[in-house]
């Protein structure tokens, strides 16, 4: 009987739908507030993410746990080109330009600024 053998195999249907719902099926739940917070909140970005980001930028300390979260991950095959780092590069650039554009007040340049330190 070859029926042992499908555990490892993820089904096209068996796919998270959502990340929240990734990390229930891990029983990991406890990062979702954390990959939110980071903007990783779509499972194409989660596919595609490497270790060292679930180390660096999520800060999951638990070698246990970024193993079983890459490990249910598909294999994204050979490391990143220079190319592919480029362009998230560019990518996080823009979003954080974006984010500035809302979170930093404009000013009208007239100088009234500098009367507020005496």
């Amino acid at each position: 009987n070859n029926n042992n053998n499908n555990n490892n195999e993820t089904k096209e249907g068996d796919e998270p739908a959502s990340v929240d719902e990734w990390l229930e099926m891990l029983d990991l739940s406890c990062y979702a507030d954390t990959f939110r917070k980071h903007l990783y909140t779509e499972m194409e970005r989660v596919r595609n993410i490497w270790e060292v980001e679930l180390t660096a930028v999520l800060e999951i300390t638990k070698p246990g746990h970024r193993h079983r979260m890459m490990a249910s991950l598909p294999d994204n095959g050979s490391q990143p080109t220079i190319q592919d780092i480029n362009q998230e590069l560019s990518h996080l650039k823009s979003s954080m330009q974006e984010l500035e554009t809302k979170v930093v007040p404009q000013t009208s340049g007239t100088g009234t600024l500098r009367h507020s330190h005496k």
